[in-house]
């Protein structure tokens, strides 16, 4: 565990620890994730015909993919365990590049 996991972050003029941002990240996580899953529906325009449908299996995939990793850093908050933190900070960080990638595909003209 870490040392500091108690003593306010300079985040929110200090209201926040970091157990309550692990906490926060992984349920905005989840929610992300549900968000995903909610929008699974035929006649939602995901991008040009062409690549629709894949545009819709990874989401879909990326979107359970989301509620595991808010799961895991849920978990891994209570004993702030520096791996499972790692791996859902590198998790955000793809989904970052895959949301700018999708945009880019769905946004630029043909």
């Amino acid at each position: 565990p870490l040392m500091l996991s108690a003593v306010p972050t300079t985040m929110c003029c200090g209201l926040l620890t970091l157990r309550g941002a692990v906490q926060l990240v992984g349920f905005w996580t989840m929610f992300e994730g549900l968000c995903q899953l909610g929008t699974w529906m035929p006649d939602f325009a995901w991008g040009p015909p062409t690549y629709d449908w894949a545009l819709q299996y990874v989401s879909f995939c990326l979107g359970l993919v989301s509620i595991s990793m808010g799961v895991v850093c849920l978990v891994s908050s209570r004993s702030l365990h520096l791996g499972s933190i790692r791996r859902v900070k590198s998790f955000r960080r793809f989904l970052t590049v895959w949301t700018v990638s999708w945009f880019m595909l769905v946004g630029l003209p043909a």
